[in-house]
């Protein structure tokens, strides 16, 4: 049994909005290496997420389109990087500000001009925000995501689905917004792990 971010009051994960999202999308599994993206809405399937079996190659799809819009691409040994759609093969680092093994947030993208800043929190949840014009508020985020969680409910154990919500200002750039936050998450995943190895600690969520 699951529940939907409706379900278990997404208003809440940000204290700033007083409204439901223009869009959420629900990932099952909550494996950003390979998952399926659906609307909460509608159940239609949005995005897909492949990978190669020694999951170095990490290819983004929208349904009916054969060509990703975005191939990750993960070495050990030399940076990572990325194909977006209609764009020549660069760095992670070179298209994602910040971005590298345990670098500070937040990570930041360029989009139409305007540079959006993924951040996390103190548990470990990404949020993106806009560099801010007059009157708007930059702690004001645009996306967020919630992992999968365990819950019990009425007496029964449930899994809370992991979900990305979008407000209507990246609905405007959703690809990117989708892409940048495979790809952020994985780093703040594949961080978490580690700093818990070194500590002796487990973590329980998929890398």
């Amino acid at each position: 049994m699951s529940l939907k971010p409706t379900d278990s009051q997404i208003t809440l994960v940000s204290p700033t909005f007083n409204h439901e999202p223009a869009l959420v999308m629900l990932l099952k599994p909550d494996n950003v290496k390979q998952t399926t993206m659906t609307c909460s809405r509608t159940g239609e399937v949005l995005y897909k997420v492949e990978s190669n079996a020694s999951l170095t190659k990490c290819s983004v799809f929208r349904p009916a389109i054969e060509a990703p819009i975005a191939l990750i691409e993960r070495r050990d040994f030399f940076p990572d990087k990325i194909t977006l759609e209609g764009e020549e093969k660069q760095t992670i680092k070179g298209w994602l500000q910040g971005y590298g093994t345990f670098k500070e947030f937040p990570i930041s993208f360029e989009r139409f001009g305007k540079l959006y800043h993924w951040k996390t929190n103190l548990i470990n949840q990404l949020a993106v925000s806009k560099d801010s014009v007059v009157d708007d508020n930059p702690e004001h985020p645009i996306a967020w995501f919630e992992r999968s969680k365990k819950r019990v409910v009425d007496g029964k154990p449930v899994i809370l689905q992991a979900w990305l919500a979008l407000e209507a200002d990246a609905i405007t750039i959703q690809d990117q917004a989708v892409v940048s936050f495979l790809v952020v998450e994985h780093k703040l995943r594949t961080d978490v792990r580690a700093s818990a190895l070194v500590a002796g600690r487990a973590t329980n969520f998929v890398v």
